[in-house]
């Protein structure tokens, strides 16, 4: 199973560091987080790939 990490759920989910940030400066200051959350989808055994794709331009 394939979850997409569009740029609305990244948007909704991450707070951005400031007030209209490009979607990469969203992913890199939010990248531990990001990761973090990756790592607990494999560590619960979870059977699905997330996949990061800017759809909102």
């Amino acid at each position: 199973m394939i979850a997409y990490l569009s740029e609305s759920v990244c948007r909704a989910r991450f707070k951005p560091a400031h007030q209209d940030p490009s979607f990469a400066e969203l992913l890199v200051t939010n990248a531990e987080q990001i990761t973090a959350a990756i790592a607990r989808r494999f560590a619960s055994g979870a059977r699905s790939i997330f996949v990061l794709r800017p759809t909102d331009f």
